[in-house]
């Protein structure tokens, strides 16, 4: 009877979901304290990926309400992945532009200030 309830158990993607935030949180812990300080950057990361599969997880509650529901259901209709991959490399360009000009003038100004 165990096997069967295990079986239905996983069936559902947001139990699957749970199962692995727990292990990534546990492998992040055992990371923190087993890493030396150079090294800590990578339980970061893991520490990240587990914060991204947490915020899934409380959407997933906003589903249940019937008022947040149906607004996160049109948010996610709106922002589709193409326009999320235009935005970020506007995004980017943008930056790219501005950070080669301030390159630019601080390489300029170098050469006419001289202390």
């Amino acid at each position: 009877m165990l096997p069967g309830h295990f079986k239905s158990y996983l069936r559902d993607r947001w139990n699957i979901i749970d199962q692995a935030m727990y292990m990534i949180m546990l492998l992040a812990v055992v990371l923190r304290f087993t890493l030396d300080d150079d090294e800590f950057m990578a339980a970061r990361y893991v520490y990240a990926v587990d914060l991204v599969l947490f915020y899934l997880r409380v959407l997933r509650l906003y589903f249940v309400n019937k008022r947040l529901g149906p607004k996160v259901v049109v948010i996610g209709r709106m922002v589709c992945i193409r326009r999320m991959a235009r935005l970020c490399n506007a995004f980017v360009d943008y930056c790219s532009v501005f950070a080669i000009g301030w390159q630019l003038t601080d390489s300029m100004y170098e050469h006419y200030f001289v202390y």
